[in-house]
């Protein structure tokens, strides 16, 4: 699903380069560039997530019987677990940041 979504933020990006070209940029074209990093970085921090695991995966009885290097693990999983929250965040409203300049760029206001 990743690479779906990240050809078609490159593809975009590159269209618009070729048809404007960088200099004649938006904010939309700008915040594509933001989307595609922290849709990158979500990616990313949620497969570790998932490998390291979290606190929330275990039951307290569970993570008593965890050696240290075990704790360090899932402790590095939590904290890119709330990572993930703010790089998520960031890309919706990236995202909506997109749309809303797409739809001032197709709706000319008079």
């Amino acid at each position: 699903m990743f690479g779906v979504g990240a050809t078609v933020l490159i593809v975009r990006f590159l269209v618009r380069l070729r048809t404007v070209g960088i200099r004649n940029f938006q904010g939309d074209d700008y915040l594509a560039i933001v989307v595609l990093i922290c849709y990158l970085g979500d990616a990313l921090i949620v497969s570790f997530t998932y490998w390291l695991g979290t606190n929330s995966d275990f039951t307290p009885d569970q993570l008593a019987t965890f050696d240290d290097e075990q704790i360090r693990r899932i402790t590095i999983g939590s904290r890119l677990e709330l990572t993930a929250w703010y790089t998520y965040t960031g890309l919706i409203w990236a995202l909506k940041g997109c749309v809303s300049g797409w739809n001032d760029t197709v709706y000319i206001r008079e």
